[in-house]
């Protein structure tokens, strides 16, 4: 997770920012972003949903707001410390204290707000501030602390008295214009009402301390329901102290703490064709992979994800003919259930490839719509003329038809998949069922698509985990689908663009020494753009991408650095079955392209014996017999890749510095290029230390290990892992490929 927040309500605070208008702003925007977060712990976002203007509301008390400057808080929750919760940045407050008067049950009866621009309101401790506050003027406002708009000011452009369609609103007040000049939860005042919106027994949320008999202000209901905060009575009229109401797909999904199991994954990526044979056919199968759970394991893996194992008319799987019955050159259904329930016995978890963005032209249901408008079928793909017999393709494959997502039934049809493969047995018995989904061209079917299936899924098994294959290089577009009511995790392409370059090319990527500083810049650009509970998952190659020793030429030491930046990097590493072992993998000539970059995972020197695949061998493979890569040579040399992975997974794996906080430090000069990570808990601290560049860099390290306030001392003056570093006493020097994690401990 990008931030963890175990959420306890009785220290909980809320804080709004609102950034400014422009012009052609719609009824879909949302009124304001929300940031929540508990006392010690970093922030959890969620959005609130526009309130339509003439909706219903009922009179309260009379309520006084209190004149607070902009940007500051009135007070804190009770146990809560500024520290904690929000600093006020007073530096970048432009404009002046509002002074209100009184809340009546119709407009506020002081003046309105007259003033310029607040360019920002507060800072959440590790996150930038979240918005700046636009003022309005000569606007008569709703009774609700946001302050939403009964009339339209003429002055905001992109504003218009035209109902919405289907709506009996005036207008819907975007973002900008709904402007409350206090950074109390939500906009919330300072006495709490005698009657209106009552919190669970002991949440303090409101702005003021309260006493026994108080109820809380809030922006909507809230209630703690199965750990998750959920509005009631949104569709109620709202009372005077009510902004907005939530929006479903956000209450589904505010807090996830449900999926927290994967942020201290370590996934291991299986192409079963290629993995393990158990049967002699010389295709890998799921008993395979059952058989091969402890190998799995001694790298420090605890999730696998399986490429895809339904029916399909290719090697690969990725064009689906039949969801429901497993490829039959893996075995059967019940291999599969073995398979999952022997995984969860290790207290391991599995994720299944999830392929709905299209079909193979082998699917029944294709079959039966083809050529015939007049098909049951006809509505769950898309045609491209009148007599359906030319149809939309994934990547222009013509046995990759693409699924309609505009009809109901296609969208019922693959949340049906997704829910039975969580409880293959119909049973309620999800031991027997996958923990998730790894969902391949995410950015095919529509964002409201996955919020419905996460929201199915997630009502069958809170602990499910959707993560999304969006293969795009700009992080923005990512963040679009983990803002908390689609996936909960993503893949990292943009730190994978860093690492790589081109998927089909070798050497033009950081690992290969080509502008290595970007990648702690992607790294730490990440901490500031997602969603706290979104998980990255992070990895040097893929089934899709050229492997690593590959991609770094043939280079062994720079493999090895991957796999020391790869088994330290904040959030969800993923490795590729075999890059544990150096294997080569570059695309391939037609017709098999890919297939040499999936070739069977070598067991033997002499790719011969007991459960070794032989699928596929042909003469210009990448991995030759006796060269030194398979389990069998390298278990056998303490210094291999393979026990390098081992060492790394146990350390990982044995400290949970890993999964708590981190920090990139900003070198400048020559050691900009160096790769410098700290990882931390209350006991201890890894510092990490690469040099992917293509010349040798002095670091000096200075004061790398007080941190907050908290000194911590090197258990010893030589690294826990190194490669290519030595030292003068004072200075380091890393030589190109080197590497070192140094390991300290706190001083009480």
């Amino acid at each position: 997770m990008i931030k963890r927040l175990p959420l306890l309500l009785s220290s909980l605070v809320i804080s709004i920012g609102l950034v400014a208008i422009s012009a052609g702003c719609d009824s879909s925007q949302a009124i304001a972003t929300v940031t929540a977060r508990a006392a010690g712990t970093n922030a959890i976002n969620m959005t609130l949903s526009p309130a339509p203007i003439g909706s219903a509301q009922s009179s309260t008390q009379s309520v006084t707001l209190a004149a607070v400057p902009i940007g500051s808080m009135t007070n804190l929750p009770a146990g809560a410390t500024a520290d904690s919760m929000v600093t006020a940045l007073p530096a970048t407050v432009s404009a002046s204290t509002v002074s209100v008067s009184t809340v009546s049950a119709s407009t506020v009866s002081a003046s309105t707000a007259s003033m310029g621009t607040v360019s920002a309101v507060t800072q959440v401790v590790g996150a930038p501030a979240v918005g700046s506050l636009a003022a309005t003027s000569a606007a008569t406002f709703q009774t609700t602390p946001l302050g939403g708009f009964t009339s339209i000011p003429s002055n905001v452009p992109g504003l218009s008295a035209t109902p919405t369609p289907g709506s009996t609103a005036i207008a819907t007040v975007a973002a900008t214009v709904v402007a409350t000049f206090q950074t109390t939860p939500i906009g919330g005042v300072t006495n709490a009402p005698t009657s209106g919106i009552a919190l669970s027994t002991g949440s303090a949320t409101g702005a003021a301390t309260l006493n026994a008999t108080a109820t809380a202000t809030s922006a909507a209901t809230l209630s703690l329901n199965a750990g998750v905060l959920a509005p009631q009575n949104t569709a109620a009229p709202q009372t005077a102290t009510q902004a907005a109401t939530l929006s479903a797909a956000v209450t589904a999904a505010l807090v996830r703490d449900d999926t927290r199991w994967f942020s201290d994954a370590v996934m291991y990526s299986v192409f079963v064709r290629s993995f393990r044979d158990s049967n002699g056919d010389g295709i890998g199968d799921l008993q395979g992979v059952i058989d091969g759970l402890d190998y799995i394991q001694s790298l420090g893996a605890n999730t696998i994800w399986l490429l895809p194992v339904f029916k399909s008319p290719s090697y690969h799987g990725y064009d689906t003919s039949d969801y429901y019955t497993v490829n039959p050159d893996y075995g059967t259904n019940d291999d599969l259930i073995r398979l999952i329930r022997a995984v969860h016995q290790r207290h391991m978890h599995i994720l299944l490839d999830y392929v709905v963005n299209h079909t193979s032209d082998q699917h029944p249901y294709f079959k039966d719509a083809l050529g015939n408008p007049a098909s049951q079928y006809a509505d769950y793909y898309t045609w491209l003329n009148k007599d359906h017999t030319q149809y939309a393709t994934f990547a222009s494959v013509k046995n990759m038809p693409t699924l309609n997502y505009d009809s109901p039934k296609t969208r019922q049809f693959a949340i049906d998949i997704a829910l039975h493969w969580m409880d293959p047995l119909g049973s309620g018995d999800l031991s027997a069922g996958v923990d998730g989904y790894r969902c391949d061209v995410a950015t095919g079917p529509p964002h409201d698509f996955w919020a419905q299936l996460r929201a199915a899924m997630t009502a069958k098994n809170p602990h499910s985990l959707l993560l999304g294959e969006i293969w795009v290089s700009i992080a923005k577009t990512i963040q679009s689908y983990l803002n908390g009511d689609q996936f909960d995790a993503a893949f990292d392409f943009p730190l994978y663009t860093a690492l790589g370059g081109n998927q089909d090319k070798d050497g033009d990527g950081a690992l290969a020494g080509t502008s290595p500083a970007l990648i702690g810049g992607v790294v730490r650009s990440a901490t500031k753009l997602y969603a706290p509970d979104a998980h990255l998952v992070r990895f040097t190659n893929n089934h899709d991408t050229n492997r690593v020793l590959s991609d770094v030429n043939g280079d062994m030491a720079r493999a090895r650095a991957a796999a020391v930046f790869e088994l330290t990097v904040p959030e969800t590493p993923v490795l590729y079955y075999g890059e544990e072992l150096g294997m080569k993998g570059d695309k391939g000539g037609a017709p098999w392209y890919d297939a040499y970059r999936r070739e069977p995972l070598p067991w033997y020197a002499s790719l011969k014996g007991s459960g070794q695949t032989n699928w596929f061998a042909p003469s210009d493979a990448n991995n030759k017999p006796n060269s030194g890569v398979s389990v069998e040579e390298e278990a056998a040399k303490p210094d291999s890749l393979l026990m390098l992975y081992r060492t790394l997974g146990t350390l990982r794996a044995n400290n949970s510095a890993f999964h708590n906080q981190y920090d990139l430090p900003i070198l400048s000069g020559s050691q900009r290029d160096l790769y410098l990570l700290r990882d931390w808990d209350a006991s201890s601290l890894f510092i990490t230390v690469i040099n992917f560049s293509k010349s040798a860099i002095t670091w000096t390290p200075g004061d790398v290990t007080t941190i907050n306030g908290v000194r911590y001392t090197m258990e010893s003056g030589t690294p826990t892992l190194s490669q290519g570093i030595t030292t003068d006493g004072t200075n380091w020097i890393v030589q190109p490929a080197g590497y070192a994690v140094f390991r300290a401990a706190a001083l009480f």
